[in-house]
């Protein structure tokens, strides 16, 4: 199944609005984690797969604003 990238409504909702300088990252990235309803397979469960969701947009709004 080839794997895609994909608009999270949720975390596009908690940075609606919001400027650099009021930006909550932990608060886009929970919402971007309890967003995504992912498949649970042999190497890694869903909680996992949340759990990194949330960390990689946690990276990628902290780089981005760096």
């Amino acid at each position: 199944m080839p794997v895609a990238p994909r608009r999270i409504a949720a975390a596009e909702s908690a940075m609606r609005g919001a400027t650099v300088d009021t930006l909550d990252i932990a608060a886009t990235a929970d919402a971007a984690a309890a967003g995504v309803d992912p498949m649970e397979d042999a190497q890694y469960d869903a909680s996992f797969k949340r759990d990194l969701t949330r960390t990689v947009v946690r990276r990628a709004l902290e780089r981005s604003l760096t």
